[in-house]
């Protein structure tokens, strides 16, 4: 069964990619609930018993100055969604009581060198004011970085297309950098991200050229801690061990 990382490229091909649109993001988190729900039996379990729901676009401490809105929050339910937004079988969405798990999912789709700093900074931004909240809190990042030697834009003139006549070494610095982030290195150290994946796709952003995910170096290889199918396990045990064996349920 493919992965949201293999998901994803048939998503950009199909719906494309905006700079100023959330859908891809939003797409990343769904993928990877889809798959928290189909490889981790505990996440699963939960889920299927309504002892723990989703929210997208989630705001922390809303109305206060440390307002935070974060792509994917999970933990026990305050509500249930009787209108929900969006579907993934297994998990409803709703409401979080506490925050449990908290995973963002950014992008690289061009301008690597600056986009790359500024990602950088709101990851380990994140990490700090989630576990600033819940230090038990599961804390995660997902990004997609593009390896297309050419990028269309929609903010840009039909016949301006940005090229990338190093996209290869842009993107090996863009992945050392995000792999020298701190790891938590275990359940007593929760002061770190928890779990990071990084998907490379080659994406030009043009109409009728399929996207396709890169497996080759640079991009994170099998059993490497930012590997797709690695971030996926870090955060299926992070959530095993802390998730409490007994939480309370939506009435």
């Amino acid at each position: 069964m493919p992965l949201g990382d293999e998901k994803l490229v048939e998503y950009l091909t199909r719906e494309g990619y905006h700079p100023r649109s959330s859908k891809h993001g939003k797409q990343v988190c769904l993928l990877l609930l889809d798959d928290l729900v189909n490889t981790c039996p505990r996440f699963r379990d939960m889920a299927a018993a309504r002892e723990i729901v989703f929210a997208i676009d989630y705001t922390l401490a809303e109305g206060t100055t440390d307002a935070w809105t974060m792509d994917l929050v999970v933990g026990p339910p305050r509500g249930v969604s009787r209108k929900p937004r969006h579907q993934v079988a297994g998990i409803q969405e709703g409401t979080p009581g506490e925050i449990w798990m908290a995973v963002d999912a950014k992008s690289i789709m061009t301008e690597h060198g600056k986009a790359r700093r500024n990602r950088f900074r709101d990851i380990t931004a994140l990490e700090r004011r989630v576990h600033g909240m819940n230090a038990s809190a599961v804390v995660g990042a997902c990004i997609t970085v593009n390896m297309s030697q050419t990028f269309r834009s929609q903010l840009r003139n039909a016949n301006d297309v940005t090229v990338h006549r190093n996209i290869e070494a842009l993107v090996r610095d863009t992945v050392e950098l995000f792999e020298g982030v701190g790891f938590s290195r275990g359940l007593d150290d929760r002061s770190a991200l928890d779990a990071l994946g990084i998907v490379v796709v080659e994406h030009s952003n043009e109409v009728g050229i399929p996207t396709r995910l890169v497996t080759q170096p640079p991009a994170p290889q099998r059993g490497a801690r930012t590997n797709y199918g690695t971030f996926l396990l870090d955060l299926c045990r992070c959530f095993t061990e802390r998730a409490p064996t007994s939480p309370r349920r939506a009435t």
